[in-house]
C-alpha cells in the first residue's frame, strides 16, 4: 500500500508542476494543443482508484528526459539548456524545502532545494534515452518498457513506470489518440 500512495502522491506532484498560466508566471507562449489533454489524463491517473505497483522497477539509466533525470542540479540544466524563458517561484514548502520551475518551451523542469524532482516534456524533441519520444505509439512504449508494475488508466491516456528505491519516483507517458502527447519524470523532494 506504501507504493501505491507513493505513486499517487509523485502524480498530485507532477499535476502541480504542470500548472501553466499560474500569477506571476513569465512564460513565452508556445504551449504544444495536447499539453492540457496531457495534463488532464495524469490528473486522471492521480484522482482515480489506487493503482498497486508490483514487480516492475525502471533502471536509472533509463529513467530520463531528454538526458535530464532526478536529481540533477540547477547548474546541470543550465549547462545543458542555458536560461529559462520563464520561472515559477521560488516557493517556500511545507519541511523547508524551496520550489522553484523552471519553464523552457516544450518542457517544464520543477526543482525542490536546488535539485530536479520533476520533469514534463511535450515538445517534438522530447525523448527517453531508449529513444521514445513524442508521437510514438501506446504499443511502441509498451514494446520498450514493458506492461509488469504499470498504473494505466481505463481509456490507456496516461503509463506510469515506477523507478528509485521503494518506487519513489515515476516516468510516465501521456497519449492523445493513441500517440505519446507528453514524457514525465516525477520523484519526491530529494
Amino acid at each position: 500500500m506504501a507504493h501505491t500512495s507513493r505513486v499517487v502522491v509523485l502524480l498530485a506532484l507532477l499535476i502541480a508542476c504542470t500548472g501553466e498560466g499560474k500569477p506571476g508566471t513569465q512564460v513565452k507562449n508556445d504551449a504544444a494543443a495536447s499539453t492540457q489533454a496531457s495534463r488532464d489524463s495524469i490528473a486522471r491517473l492521480a484522482a482515480g482508484p489506487a493503482v498497486h505497483l508490483e514487480g516492475a522497477n525502471l533502471d536509472l539509466a533509463r529513467a530520463r528526459v531528454n538526458n535530464l533525470a532526478a536529481g540533477n542540479s540547477i547548474e546541470d540544466v543550465r549547462t545543458q539548456l542555458g536560461s529559462a524563458d520563464g520561472t515559477e517561484g521560488p516557493h517556500q514548502e511545507q519541511g523547508g524545502a524551496t520550489t522553484l520551475v523552471w519553464i523552457f518551451p516544450g518542457i517544464r523542469i520543477t526543482f525542490s532545494n536546488r535539485r530536479i524532482t520533476g520533469i514534463t516534456c511535450s515538445g517534438a524533441r522530447c525523448m527517453t534515452p531508449d529513444s521514445v519520444r513524442i508521437g510514438d505509439s501506446a504499443s511502441r512504449v509498451q514494446d520498450t518498457y514493458g506492461a509488469a508494475g504499470v498504473a494505466r488508466l481505463p481509456d490507456g491516456s496516461t503509463i506510469a513506470y515506477p523507478f528509485g528505491n521503494g518506487h519513489s519516483c515515476s516516468l510516465m507517458f501521456s497519449f492523445m489518440q493513441e500517440r505519446v502527447s507528453a514524457i514525465a519524470l516525477s520523484c519526491g523532494v530529494r
